[in-house]
């Protein structure tokens, strides 16, 4: 499966694209192009369909999708990377950015 994401909830926050910035040794750096600005990191997840981040909003937040409320969080799902964890995940201005972990492979590393 070579898709990067996937919206698997819609919410009020509304995406634009997705990039990987680095991908090797079990670790991986992608970037969300959030075409909502000034949103937020609610929460990150996983499960057996790949690890996820959860984006919200506030009153602050710019360009939400019509028809949901700031109560409807955004959820995006990875499913290339199915047993990575979310390591690190935030939400600048325009992006967001979330660092997955393969902790097989980074621990294999070290042995």
């Amino acid at each position: 499966m070579n898709q990067i994401a996937r919206i698997e909830r819609q919410g009020c926050v509304d995406v634009n694209s997705y990039s990987v910035l680095f991908d090797a040794d079990g670790v991986v750096v992608l970037e969300i192009d959030l075409k909502s600005k000034y949103a937020i990191l609610e929460s990150t997840g996983g499960g057996s369909a790949g690890p996820s981040v959860y984006i919200g909003a506030t009153e602050r937040t710019l360009y939400l999708r019509d028809g949901f409320g700031l109560e409807d969080t955004t959820e995006i799902l990875f499913p290339r990377w199915v047993g990575y964890s979310v390591w690190a995940a935030d939400v600048a201005r325009y992006s967001c950015t979330v660092c997955l972990v393969d902790m097989t492979t980074v621990y294999a590393k070290d042995s």
